[in-house]
């Protein structure tokens, strides 16, 4: 059964714009990684609660989620984004 991840990262106020895209871009590499079905990162173009970027993955399953989460990329990446956003995740099987 398909699996679905989706993640809303608040950048902090005082994070540059630079910072916010280099993490965007950040976020596109780890859409090349066994099981991932779609990937999308998107800014919302709603601004009255900060900056906000949506990551969303479809995986072929739980086990290809689990094996993406774990992946080193996807480690850094949290440990990158940690310094410059707060996130809300939504992990769930697609029914």
């Amino acid at each position: 059964m398909a699996y679905r991840h989706v993640v809303l990262f608040r950048f902090r106020d005082h994070v540059s714009d630079d910072d916010v895209e280099a993490c965007e871009r950040r976020l596109l590499s780890l859409a090349d990684h066994p099981g991932v079905e779609s990937f999308g990162v998107h800014r919302s173009e709603d601004t009255r609660k900060g900056r906000v970027v949506l990551e969303e993955v479809t995986f072929t399953d739980r086990d290809a989620y689990a094996a993406w989460r774990a992946w080193p990329e996807h480690v850094a990446a949290g440990e990158q984004l940690s310094e410059v956003a707060d996130w809300w995740v939504a992990d769930h099987p697609l029914v």
